[in-house]
């Protein structure tokens, strides 16, 4: 009777560690959609205020994984560029520790 108490009462634990994980998933994949939604309204103001003038041009990073595709045009590309290879790389340190800290406790 005490085993099947203690092992009911794990399992209700490791539920319940679980279900928290996944609201913290929901809540950052939430965050991410408000942040693009939030930049996008940012590029919106900031076009209607400055207006036509000024020089133009356009950038786009898509990453797939830890490597990035970077299209564009204009004189701001090769600071997008550099931007992306520094995020890149801090993306895939990052992702390396943070897989040695979960398979650290065995």
């Amino acid at each position: 009777m005490c085993a099947s108490l203690k092992s009911s009462v794990a399992s209700d634990v490791e539920f319940e560690n679980n279900f928290n994980d996944g609201r913290i998933l929901l809540l950052v994949l939430f965050l991410g959609f408000v942040l693009i939604i939030a930049g996008i309204a940012l590029f919106v103001v900031a076009a209607l205020v400055k207006g036509g003038s000024g020089s133009s041009g356009f950038g786009a990073v898509i990453l797939i994984g830890p490597f990035p595709l970077i299209v564009g045009a204009g004189s701001d590309v090769s600071w997008l560029m550099l931007l992306v290879v520094v995020l890149c790389i801090l993306n895939v340190v990052l992702f390396l520790l943070a897989r040695r800290k979960k398979a650290a406790p065995a």
